[in-house]
């Protein structure tokens, strides 16, 4: 066998031939890697031509959770170079029905099958040579088989071979059309077959001095972002073009052209183009990878960071490696067609991941010239790969080689599961757990309920962490009637036990903030109530009915909420109140503490309090809300006057941000209600508020709004939303989350023309141009194998440093079992302008994938995700709470797989 290399900056098996239309293997594979199902079955596909001989069935193929296309472009069974597809069950394999046009039917020679797309029962076909070579693209109904529509380019003045490449999701067909003056892809709209934009790129030469670059020969889109290939560019160096499909305009062209570092003439760089996430995947099947023209395939970062190539160790020139590739996540699969063993042929393909590592290769020929890998899919659990060479059913008829069940490796990293031990809990194990929050080292807070000898209801909760864990990987912070007295390190003298734990986090290396509830002991109602801060061990910043853990020797009737600075050692801050006494009135009872050290009071915002610097204003009621940032800590209170009602006020420190009162920036309405707030982080230097408005005009429908700062409106109830039709405006504002000090996200629900309840919630970006992008909207095409949508956003978090988000969904459209998927991005990647695309999200993990599972040494089906709640009642998150996500892109996330068992994982979801 073999090896497969990559270059970077930063075993296979034999399969039975035999003369029926389709032949199955079981077993006898090499033990699994990662990635690979423990006993997938093989399956070869046949032409169902009576005879296909020379017709190069598998020349093409495409595959979804229904169907499995196959494509013979040089099919004659009607015409020479007519052209068939054939259409299959990807699960039994089974021939449904072989799709011809009424033109080739006709006697028109169209290479018909030579590019093909899937989207639900939808597919879309290309015909390069119809029409006298400039092209057609054929949709076809897969359920009846009846051609549902023709598109055909526009008017020029040469063949331009229309429809060699295709890209489809369920909104959009993107058609190559490489041949034409000047060469271009073509955006349509998939129900109405309009034209929507023309992709050309701007580099072209009308005047042809050199060779066309063919842009259009291969085609890739996911989201806002196209690939096209133009490997005749430059005397056949090959380039490959990166568009945004958002910007407007009938005519498009690149936001960057990428090339090979190393180029030769003839390597065609550009021949084979996909979009895996944040990368841009380009095959060159004619580059000096092992050999002269032995072929290598190029990974880049979607800014135009060349990462790595891969390419075969076979050491043999005329591989061509990377004629066909695939992806799906993190997964790269390269074909090898004419890579060869003691016979010319066989063909190879080659495993990766996108990180470079190789999982496996296989040969499929064992003797035999198959050329294996000159097309292949992935399907979800399954794949396929074409070997157009195969003479089993005569001199190059062609077959398909299709595998199922296909897993991966999980990626994330398991910090506790139902079922395996809890620590601090000897003989007991996990049954449940509550929402996990992650800190920047990927450490993780998260609550859990444990089942064993010795365990009752009583005692059958706790809090563990790997937060500063000393020495094992996960210890338990705090249990279900433990006492206290062993928890907190600066209380040893405390009574009474652990009755319930609250919401714990550390958004820093290592500190934390917790919350516990005690009882027994001297212990009642008033003194049960524990804050604290966790650094190894726990302890006590602030205890309710204690004036030893109070406020200014004062005793502390309850704690509304508290917050920590993103900023290592920036320290914590909370808000309380006070129980009345002979010092403490309504006038004077609630404020707000900031800790510099978790320890030591550095401020007291409390209420009766002038303000500096004119002292002529007093601090009034503190709502209970706040938010710490930086060393500064962000938080709403009622001013009082000597003349004049209590308005309440937006504060940093002492510093007044807004007031209810003031003129909304721009306009001539005020601001009523101050309904929510978070500084930005991690300076704390600016805030985004959510406001409600009052005015002559003002009616309900208009009557709210996000405010940066008190100097811009980043949208406003009743306001357009940019980027829609006329009449689609903001209804309400469900949660927001400040960035760094110049952007911000918010989840936001739409009304208006076209808005019904299936698209009627979206994620957006307000940039550092004050521009808005959509990030994920409900009804979204979701870049998958089966062409899903998104039907709901469940959960949203950003992390408010960088600005890495996730967002969980659900899906409508697709395969029923997979309808769930956890999307990430990066709000700070790229700019505002040319480069925004980068900042959409990227599906990572969904529900229904086939997993390997090191624990058990077999396979499991993820069945579910859940993700912690974080915005609070105005909407406010990222204000020092529990995230999610931390700046690195890691992720804390509850998943459920098909035995039942739940699992806390961390890390970087691909």
């Amino acid at each position: 066998m073999k090896k497969a290399r990559i270059e970077s900056r930063s075993g296979g098996w034999g399969t039975r031939v035999s003369a029926a239309l389709a032949a199955t293997v079981l077993g006898g594979l090499l033990p699994a890697p990662k990635a690979w199902a423990l006993n997938p079955t093989e399956q070869k596909l046949f032409s169902r031509s009576s005879d296909p001989a020379n017709h190069f069935f598998g020349s093409s193929v495409a595959l979804s959770d229904s169907y499995l296309l196959v494509g013979a472009p040089q099919n004659d069974d009607y015409v020479a170079n007519g052209g068939a597809v054939h259409v299959f069950d990807p699960v039994t394999g089974r021939f449904l029905r072989k799709l011809v046009p009424e033109t080739v039917r006709a006697g028109a020679d169209e290479l018909f099958g030579l590019a093909m797309a899937i989207c639900g029962r939808l597919a879309a076909i290309g015909a390069p040579y119809a029409d006298g070579h400039f092209g057609a693209v054929y949709l076809f109904d897969l359920s009846t088989g009846r051609q549902l529509a023709r598109l055909t380019p526009e008017a020029g003045s040469i063949p331009c071979q229309f429809g060699t490449a295709i890209a489809m999701d369920a909104e959009r067909i993107l058609v190559g059309a490489p041949a034409g003056d000047p060469p271009a892809a073509y955006l349509f709209d998939v129900r109405t077959g309009t034209l929507l934009s023309t992709l050309q790129a701007s580099d072209y030469d009308p005047n042809h001095s050199g060779t066309t670059n063919g842009l259009g020969n291969a085609v890739a889109m996911c989201g806002s972002k196209a690939l096209v290939g133009a490997s005749q560019d430059s005397s056949y160096r090959g380039a490959a073009y990166l568009f945004d499909l958002s910007t407007p305009g009938a005519l498009i062209t690149e936001v960057r052209r990428l090339t090979d570092p190393t180029p030769n003439a003839f390597d065609s760089f550009g021949q084979v183009v996909a979009i895996a996430g944040d990368y841009a995947v380009v095959a060159c099947p004619r580059g000096d990878g092992a050999a002269v023209d032995s072929g290598e395939v190029h990974l880049f970062d979607l800014d135009g960071t060349w990462i790595r190539r891969f390419y075969s160790d076979s050491g043999e020139a005329l591989d061509g490696f990377g004629t066909g590739i695939a992806v799906d996540g993190d997964l790269l699969m390269i074909g090898s067609p004419d890579e060869v063993g003691p016979n010319l042929g066989w063909g190879t393909i080659h495993l990766y991941e996108l990180g470079g590592a190789l999982i496996r290769s296989w040969d499929y020929g064992k003797g035999r010239t198959t050329g294996a890998g000159n097309a292949v899919a992935f399907g979800g659990d399954r794949i396929a790969v074409g070997a157009s060479l195969d003479s089993t059913l005569g001199l190059w008829s062609g077959a398909v080689y299709l595998t199922n069940p296909f897993s991966r490796e999980f990626g994330l990293t398991s910090i506790a599961r139902t079922g395996s031990f809890a620590p601090g809990t000897p003989g007991a194990n996990y049954t449940g757990f509550g929402p996990a929050y992650i800190n920047p080292d990927g450490q993780a807070f998260f609550p859990g309920t444990v089942a064993g000898p010795g365990i009752s209801r009583a005692n059958a909760s706790g809090r563990w962490t790997n937060v500063f864990h000393t020495p094992l990987p996960v210890r338990a912070e705090a249990r279900a009637r433990q006492p206290l007295a062993e928890i907190f390190a600066n209380y040893p003298d405390v009574e009474g036990v652990v009755k319930s734990t609250g919401i714990a986090f550390s958004n820093q290396s290592t500190n934390g903030l917790t919350w516990l509830t005690g009882v027994g002991g001297n212990l009642t109602n008033a003194n049960r109530n524990f804050l604290l801060n966790y650094y190894s061990d726990s302890l006590v910043v602030a205890q309710t009915g204690n004036d030893q853990f109070g406020v200014e020797g004062r005793e502390i009737l309850a704690i509304d909420d508290f917050s920590q600075s993103h900023r290592g050692f920036g320290g914590m801050a909370y808000t309380f109140r006070l129980r009345r006494s002979v010092s403490v009135t309504p006038s004077n009872d609630s404020g707000a503490v900031r800790n510099a050290n978790y320890q030591t009071v550095e401020d007291i915002f409390r209420e009766g309090d002038d303000i500096p610097p004119s002292f002529a204003e007093t601090l009034g009621q503190f709502p209970g809300r706040l938010s710490h940032c930086g060393d500064t800590t962000v938080y709403p209170a009622y001013v009082r006057t000597a003349t004049g009602p209590s308005r309440l006020r937006l504060f940093r420190n002492f510093a007044s941000i807004l007031t209810e009162g003031d003129s909304l920036p721009g306009a001539a309405d005020t601001i009523r209600l101050i309904l929510g707030e978070a500084g930005t982080q991690a300076n704390g230097n600016k805030a985004v508020s959510r406001v409600s408005l009052a005015g002559p005009a003002v009616r309900s429908s208009k009557n709210e709004a996000l405010v940066f700062e008190n100097t811009k409106v980043i949208a406003r109830k009743g306001d357009g939303v940019p980027g829609e039709k006329a009449g689609v405006v903001w209804s309400r504002f469900l949660g927001f989350w400040p960035i760094a000090e110049d952007r911000a996200v918010f989840l936001a629900k739409l009304r208006g023309p076209g808005i019904t309840s299936r698209n009627d919630c979206a994620v957006y970006l307000w940039q550092e141009d004050v521009s808005l992008i959509k990030l994920l909207r409900e009804g979204d095409s979701v870049c998958a194998f089966d062409c899903p949508k998104v039907a709901s956003i469940l959960r949203v978090d950003v992390n408010p440093v960088g600005g890495d988000y996730v967002i969980l969904a659900s899906l409508v459209g697709g395969d029923r079992l997979r309808n769930q998927a956890l999307f990430t991005g990066d709000a700070g990647r790229g700019n505002a302008t040319t480069d925004q695309m980068l900042r959409e999200p990227c599906l990572r993990l969904r529900k229904g994938t086939l997993y390997a599972d090191s624990a058990i040494s077999g396979v499991s089906r993820l069945r579910s995700m859940t993700l912690a709640a974080v915005a609070d009642s105005g909407g406010a998150a990222g204000k020092g709470r529990g995230q999610i996500i931390n700046d690195a892109g890691e992720v804390a996330v509850c998943v459920t797989f098909d035995d039942r068992s739940k699992e806390i994982v961390t890390g970087i979801p691909r």
